[in-house]
């Protein structure tokens, strides 16, 4: 916020809302290439109510802070000389402008990845000692297709953990963990208010002691709002039906070594995000379909972002000594 204020001074950074001409709210969204999409909102106050708009930038995964708050420092300016020059131009007003030429935007005019993201990940470990050695291993890969009316992410892991400890016995004990997954999801946009999908998932633990497990579940979505607004509020209704079916390694404690249950799930999330603060809130209800009795319902719910303070309107002043 700081840099903000110093960068942005054609205009007055007031404390109290009331007292503002202007609301700015700005939130940010994860990108199908691990970069993020800022949104700011400008909200216009009073005679300036209908001059509100939303303006967007996209940060690389790849860019820096500074890089990232230069580009919603230029965000924020365009916003905010919307209003400036809400009646006339000011009479000391000069804007300079540097940007890509025409020949530049038309340089890629389509795309050989077809909208697809991929993505590698690995990593390893190594501790020994005299009386123990451990080993670790584990790597992902997926590919995240994002457009406007589908979104398809597909993901595999594993992870390899073997542990030895020399006990002062004949025999060192051995001790060994994988873990194996490949996940999916796939969704496409029906309406406005309306997208259908499925996910599902194949996975072993030996952790969990999972030799093999199949899950499947297709469901619908309604968004009270439209899509469109999701920076500013979403109110999601979802209802999946489908099946898990499992293997184990040893029988379970229900002594079964493989089972089959089919179950539904129903939710609703609430995200409003306004001047005054932010809501997030969520409940789920889960039912195995074999056993009704067996039902989950969790809640969560967070309110952060409401502040009352007083004093002088202005505060675009910043001293840096002494730290923050």
């Amino acid at each position: 916020m700081d840099y903000l204020r110093e960068e942005i001074e054609f205009v007055d950074h007031v404390r109290d809302p009331a007292d503002a001409d202007v609301h700015v709210i700005i939130t940010s969204a994860e990108t199908s290439a691990d970069g993020r999409e800022y949104s700011a909102d400008f909200i216009g106050q009073r005679a300036l109510a209908p001059l509100g708009r939303t303006l967007k930038a996209i940060a690389a995964d790849a860019d820096s802070d500074d890089i990232v708050r230069r580009r919603i420092a230029t965000m924020l300016r365009i916003g905010l000389l919307n209003f400036v020059a809400a009646d006339q131009v000011p009479r000391n007003l000069s804007v300079a402008v540097e940007a890509d030429s025409p020949a530049a935007g038309q340089a890629v005019t389509r795309d050989r990845w077809n909208s697809w993201v991929f993505s590698l990940r690995g990593s390893g470990s190594f501790e020994g000692e005299e009386s123990q050695r451990q080993v670790e291993a584990s790597g992902e890969v997926s590919g995240d297709r994002i457009t406007p009316n589908w979104k398809i992410t597909l993901g595999a892991s594993f992870e390899q953990q073997n542990e030895r400890f020399d006990l002062d016995e004949d025999v060192p004990v051995e001790a060994e963990r994988r873990e194996r997954e490949f996940r999916w999801l796939v969704v496409k946009a029906l309406h406005e208010h309306w997208s259908a999908g499925i996910e599902g998932a194949v996975l072993s633990s030996t952790f969990d002691n999972a030799k093999l497990v199949y899950e499947a579940a297709p469901a619908i979505e309604f968004n009270a709002f439209d899509y469109s607004q999701y920076t500013r509020r979403q109110l999601r209704l979802q209802y999946a039906i489908g099946a898990r079916r499992a293997q184990y390694y040893e029988e379970s404690v229900y002594g079964r070594t493989v089972e089959t249950h089919p179950a539904h799930v129903a939710s609703a999330a609430f995200e409003q995000t306004e001047p005054w603060g932010s809501l997030d809130t969520s409940l789920e209800w889960s039912q195995y379909l074999h056993d009704r009795s067996l039902s989950r319902l969790e809640a969560e719910g967070e309110v952060f972002g409401v502040t009352y303070t007083f004093g002088s309107i202005f505060s675009a002043i910043v001293n840096p000594r002494f730290g923050q």
